[in-house]
């Protein structure tokens, strides 16, 4: 552990715990994908790539990437081809029209996502084990019920 991680006295605000707790799942998971040299973004899109490509049957193109994520071409064309030269997907041209490119995933890529998936069951079953079933159902079902909350005032705000 380092001593930036040691808890120290907190303010009783919600917002600095979030933010905190998002903080150390944002650290694990660049500590993990650090292996890999990928960057969080970089994971984002591949792992959708291959949601997609196993639980849709859908083929992914540069564009659906554009839409889904909502960042540019010239973004999306860096990140793709960063996870090319990686070799954690490969361009396809397409049979019915040569000017499009299927993106998919290499089998280094699918060898990683269990790899991943796994530290990830990993630490949620440690977090789990640590509360008990209980508590840990309890505060499952209290954040659930802290987003709907938060996601409500935010849409009331916004519609002012």
């Amino acid at each position: 552990m380092c001593e930036s991680d040691i808890a120290l006295p907190h303010p009783e605000e919600l917002g600095y715990y979030v933010r905190r707790i998002d903080g150390q799942f944002a650290k694990h998971r660049r500590l993990e994908l650090k292996q890999y040299d990928l960057t969080s973004s970089q994971f984002d899109v591949l792992f959708w790539i291959m949601k997609r490509q196993q639980r849709e049957n859908l083929d992914t193109i540069q564009k659906d990437i554009e839409r889904y994520f909502h960042i540019s071409n010239p973004s999306v064309s860096g990140i793709i081809s960063r996870l090319e030269q990686k070799g954690f997907v490969e361009r396809v041209r397409s049979d019915k029209d040569r000017r499009i490119c299927h993106i998919q995933p290499t089998e280094k890529a699918r060898a990683m996502q269990k790899t991943l998936w796994k530290a990830h069951r990993d630490m949620e079953e440690r977090i789990r084990s640590e509360y008990g079933p209980g508590p840990y159902e309890q505060l499952m079902k209290e954040l659930n019920r802290l987003l709907t909350l938060l996601t409500e005032i935010v849409k009331e705000e916004s519609a002012c």
